[in-house]
């Protein structure tokens, strides 16, 4: 578990940066069906990633309260934490040959999202909106790609 339970209460226009953000808003990812990945459960957690990911856009574009993005962050991190259990636990059921390569990456993710998530609660100017830019790339390159890859395989077995 990666122990979201942050109770910090943050200085919202500095640490979301809001000026900057406001000025350079992102769009909001899009599920796609060619991101399923042969599997209800881990193509329920994408989904919901997606939408947790764009929730944290569409606050960028209002004045949350600490408590809202403390909740958010928490909810995040819970979730990855669960899709990244269930994620490795199907890899080894089907003896995926990348697992490894995969886990690593997982952890890597990790680290990253709670560095970044510890500058957000710190009020660093900026960070939001580096955890959203964090978070779509992530889901560009690691679940539109990689996680392609394991289904690319299941499918093979089939």
């Amino acid at each position: 578990m990666l122990g979201f339970y942050f109770q910090a209460r943050l200085d919202l226009r500095a640490s979301l940066g809001l000026e900057e953000i406001l000025g350079n808003m992102m769009s909001n990812v899009r599920w796609e069906l060619d991101y399923e990945v042969g599997d209800q459960t881990l193509d329920r957690q994408h989904r919901h990633l997606v939408k947790m990911i764009n929730r944290f856009m569409d606050l960028s574009g209002e004045m949350p309260d600490a408590e809202k993005i403390s909740d958010l962050l928490n909810a995040l991190g819970e979730h990855i934490s669960e899709h990244f259990e269930y994620e490795e636990h199907f890899m080894r059921e089907m003896a995926y040959p990348g697992l490894e390569k995969h886990r690593k990456k997982h952890r890597e993710f990790r680290k990253r999202y709670v560095e970044l998530c510890m500058d957000v609660i710190e009020g660093r100017a900026g960070m939001q909106k580096q955890l959203i830019s964090y978070l779509t790339e992530w889901w560009q390159q690691h679940v539109c790609k990689e996680d392609m890859a394991y289904a690319k395989f299941k499918k093979a077995q089939e």
